[in-house]
């Protein structure tokens, strides 16, 4: 069938890829707007495949039996976790206090989140179908399909992953789990998808391929520690700690993590730069390439303004979106760059 062709695979794989990214990009509007629990149930919303516009719609005893739910789920993968050798986070999660507080239900909070579950749905159906399509390849270059394969088993176990994050009540190690994984996932995609056929073909330049990989290691870390701030953010605005009484943010209380990450993001910026430099020096200019890592200069100098407007303007949803949605181009473009000098493609017969 056409529909399932390899024509059809690169367009579903890159359609997939590009879904993921604008499910980071919904992820951190969830995130910055703290909607993340404005569905206190998963995969229904209040019960219900599109949910309420007003809270008269719902039961008068909701709030109670959503959280007696969301409390019986979070035992289980309580269990879930000692047997696996976590009993420490296990004990965490059941003896969080925020665990067994009701969710009041609000209007705005709760499409936000069901917008990011649909999105979520529909990218779902573009990785199944780039899935079935992917076996169109599997004479010309196996990888493919075995790729396809697992990063649609990712995709889907991430879902799940949300299951987990609403049922923890948004426990920060579990969102972060579950924001790391769209990144592993998102890069296989992009390597089975890059090889059924790069859509800029770059250039290789063996003399900076090593620092291409050192870039996209220091930039991961970055993310990671930017992933651990969050989380000590979060303690801090529960705890009512975050703001002195000046009303500036209280830096030594971010401690470490906020450190690192400042220091990873002068060094990502400053390999960036240096790659850059060397291609705009080379007589035999790398165009493709330059132009990949000039765009990757402009995200990571726009990361570093919007990391600033956090701190001085007490993080405002537009910048808390800007820093979660840019730290994923950010990483589409590196990963790119390196798979394009990783991959060898197979030429079709």
């Amino acid at each position: 069938m056409k529909i399932f062709n390899r024509n059809a695979y690169r367009s579903y794989s890159r359609l997939s890829v590009a879904a993921v990214f604008i499910l980071i990009l919904l992820g951190g509007i969830v995130r910055s707007t703290g909607s993340g629990m404005g569905c206190p149930d998963w995969p229904k919303c209040f019960g219900q495949y599109i949910p309420p516009t007003q809270e008269s719609q719902l039961p008068e005893d909701y709030q109670e039996s959503f959280t007696l739910h969301r409390v019986k789920k979070a035992e289980k993968f309580a269990s879930l976790l000692h047997k696996l050798g976590f009993s420490h986070k296990a004990e965490a999660l059941l003896g969080d206090p925020s665990l067994y507080e009701p969710e009041l239900f609000n209007a705005r909070k709760t499409w936000i989140e069901y917008i990011n579950r649909l999105w979520g749905a529909l990218t779902g159906i573009f990785a199944l179908l780039a899935l079935i399509s992917s076996f169109s390849w599997r004479k010309w270059d196996s990888r493919i399909p075995r790729l396809t394969a697992l990063a649609v088993v990712l995709i889907f176990f991430n879902a799940w992953m949300g299951s987990i994050v609403v049922s923890t009540n948004l426990m920060g190690w579990v969102v972060t789990v579950h924001y790391l994984l769209a990144y592993v996932a998102v890069f296989i995609f992009m390597v089975a998808s890059y090889l059924s056929g790069p859509i800029w073909p770059v250039q290789r330049t063996h003399s900076i391929g090593i620092w291409i990989s050192v870039l996209l290691a220091f930039t991961l870390f970055q993310i990671v520690s930017g992933t651990a701030l969050r989380e000590i953010t979060d303690t801090l605005i529960g705890s009512g700690q975050l703001y002195l009484p000046t009303g500036e943010v209280n830096v030594d209380g971010l401690g470490i993590p906020f450190n690192y990450h400042r220091i990873l993001a002068l060094l990502v910026l400053m390999i960036n730069l240096r790659l850059c430099y060397r291609l705009w020096k080379s007589e035999r200019k790398n165009v493709p390439l330059l132009r990949l890592l000039a765009s990757s200069l402009l995200f990571i100098v726009l990361q570093i303004i919007s990391g600033s407007m956090n701190l001085q303007l007490n993080f405002p949803v537009m910048a808390q979106v800007h820093h979660i949605f840019g730290a994923g181009l950010l990483f589409g473009i590196q990963s790119y760059v390196l798979i394009s000098f990783m991959i060898k493609t197979k030429p079709l017969s």
